[in-house]
């Protein structure tokens, strides 16, 4: 819970009294393909419950995305296995951690010292185009979907595809008035700008983009436009700042995307060599990956800082918070290695002259504030 801090309060003081909410993370990724523990401290990915701790977060959203290769017909399959191993995680730790499904349930979940876990889906098409699937996962919890995963659904174009429907069509319009109806966070990240565009004319409630960056400091689609930042203002939503370096810093994005959209004869021979072994195949495919994203440019923490800035310059300082996107990127600033270090956001946003209300906002003020008025209390 938030105290009362002084405007001069030391800024690890200030982080660790504040309210901190991270809007998106990939973890259960890790539980699902790796059977990580999220119990022990790990050098390994981002997040785990000891870290979280130190890194004084009072409230986690655990994104459940869902790979194209499942769709059609089994992504839905694969959230509820995501779903089991994240319900699985809370009743082995319910000291820890524990599901919330409204605001007050963070707050309250935070004040006896345990993180309070947010559920949510990445990528529409896990619900497989079923108004009675998300209900179902509504049910189970689920306070938060994010509309597209970089392609376009059968109902709404995503930022990195051709348009199709150019914006929503008439089941994705049906799926937003549910959601709202439902009390789920609409999570615009990864939307096309016409799908973004159509979501804030339609909804009654505020939106969240969980885990973008500002477009006017990296020109990348899946980063929002000062108008779009504007929109996401007027609508009473946030932008929960990505710490990708390929989302934050225009060259490492010109590099990380000519190594997405290459050609890469070392990926074939893996897949020959792994064939039939698909655990050994992802291992390795992974650590190439590893390797080719350590040779790029470093990025340092104040170029994160410089986005922030940005968008409280642009969207005002209620619409601003964090968004991770730990266990899903590979490439961080430095000096931002994992969620333990996260008092070090706070340290700069103080050097750059923040005041204490203005950082508990960005921390997770802003978040709370708009799944409060989604979800209710």
């Amino acid at each position: 819970m938030v105290h009362d801090v002084s405007r001069e309060a030391p800024a690890d003081r200030l982080h660790h009294d504040a309210f901190v909410f991270d809007a998106h993370c990939d973890t259960v990724m890790r539980i699902v393909n790796d059977g990580a523990d999220l119990g022990v401290r790990s050098d390994e990915g981002h997040i785990d419950l000891p870290r979280l701790r130190e890194g004084g977060v009072d409230a986690q959203v655990f994104a459940m995305w869902v790979a194209p290769r499942f769709w059609p017909d089994r992504a839905t399959a694969r959230a509820l296995e995501m779903l089991e191993a994240l319900e699985d995680l809370f009743r082995r730790h319910p000291d820890r951690i524990a599901l919330a499904r409204t605001a007050r349930d963070a707050e309250a979940i935070a004040a006896r010292g345990k993180v309070a876990a947010f559920l949510g889906l990445e990528g529409g098409h896990a619900i497989e185009d079923s108004l009675d699937t998300l209900r179902r996962f509504h049910a189970r919890g689920v306070r938060l979907m994010t509309l597209t995963w970089m392609k376009n659904t059968n109902w709404a174009d995503g930022s990195g595809d051709t348009p199709r429907w150019h914006g929503l069509n008439d089941l994705g319009r049906e799926i937003v008035r549910e959601m709202n109806r439902l009390g789920m966070v609409i999570d615009v990240s990864h939307a096309s700008d016409e799908t973004f565009r159509d979501v804030l004319e339609l909804t009654t409630r505020p939106v969240l983009a969980s885990h973008s960056c500002c477009r006017a400091l990296c020109d990348y689609h899946r980063n929002l436009d000062d108008e779009m930042l504007r929109a996401l203002a007027r609508n009473g939503g946030v932008l929960a700042l990505n710490y990708f370096n390929g989302f934050l810093d225009p060259e490492v994005n010109r590099q990380v995307v000519a190594l997405w959209e290459d050609d890469h004869p070392e990926l074939d021979a893996l897949a020959e060599q792994y064939r039939d072994d698909t655990d050994a195949h992802r291992q390795a495919r992974r650590a190439w990956w590893r390797g080719r994203m350590a040779r790029l440019p470093e990025v340092p923490l104040e170029r994160l800082l410089q986005h922030i800035d940005h968008a409280v310059e642009v969207a005002g300082i209620d619409h601003v918070g964090l968004g991770s996107d730990f266990d899903g990127v590979s490439l961080l600033p430095v000096g931002l290695r994992d969620t333990a270090d996260l008092p070090r956001i706070t340290a700069g946003l103080r050097a750059r002259g923040y005041r204490a209300e203005e950082i508990r906002k960005i921390l997770g003020g802003n978040v709370l504030r708009v799944f409060r008025e989604v979800i209710g209390e």
